[in-house]
């Protein structure tokens, strides 16, 4: 795949990957967060994430240096953010996009990062501490309209990818479904 780097992560120089999903926390105040992980599913991998691990009820974007770009107050209801990552061998640039309506790429992001550091990944993860947080519709696409739900042209194939493990960390990871969220249970 042109899309890994040498070590096997999401990340080529030269290429832009879109991830989008909806993320709806039970609580603004306190630790929830969409993440970015490479190496390790605990926090010495994550590199970067979006929730809320702050003193304030705001969204923010963690940057892989730890520091936290400010997306708007926090709120119950679900939000749909599309994140754009250029790869420029680990000064990449992010670009995220917070409850977009449009069809093609807006021209302003919410938070634009340029040079933000090694987005480079391997896994995405979902973390929350004293709340609960649904996660759903994750996408990782190669454009902006393979993200936000439309029929796109596939170029070249598609690959499914199988879950072969999960792991529970910290508390609540396995218990943000409500019964009969998109799932199978009655």
């Amino acid at each position: 795949n042109d899309y890994l780097n040498a070590n096997g992560d999401i990340g080529a120089t030269g290429k832009t990957v879109y991830i989008s999903f909806l993320e709806q926390p039970a609580d603004t105040a306190s630790f929830y967060e969409f993440e970015f992980h490479r190496g390790d599913y605990g926090d010495p991998g994550r590199i970067a994430g979006i929730g809320n691990d702050t003193s304030d009820n705001d969204v923010h974007f963690r940057t892989p240096s730890g520091t936290f770009l400010d997306l708007g107050p926090g709120d119950t209801a679900v939000n749909f953010y599309v994140v754009r990552i250029d790869f420029h061998g680990g000064n990449d640039d992010v670009r995220i996009y917070r409850n977009p309506t449009s069809m093609t790429e807006p021209g302003t992001p919410t938070v634009t990062k340029l040079g933000v550091g090694d987005m480079s990944f391997d896994r995405l993860c979902v973390g929350a501490w004293g709340n609960y947080v649904a996660v759903d519709e994750i996408r990782v696409g190669t454009t902006w309209t393979n993200v936000i739900g439309l029929n796109s042209t596939t170029i070249g194939s598609v690959e499914s990818v199988a879950v072969t493990n999960s792991t529970m960390i910290g508390q609540g990871m396995a218990e943000f479904v409500p019964t009969g969220y998109d799932s199978n249970q009655v």
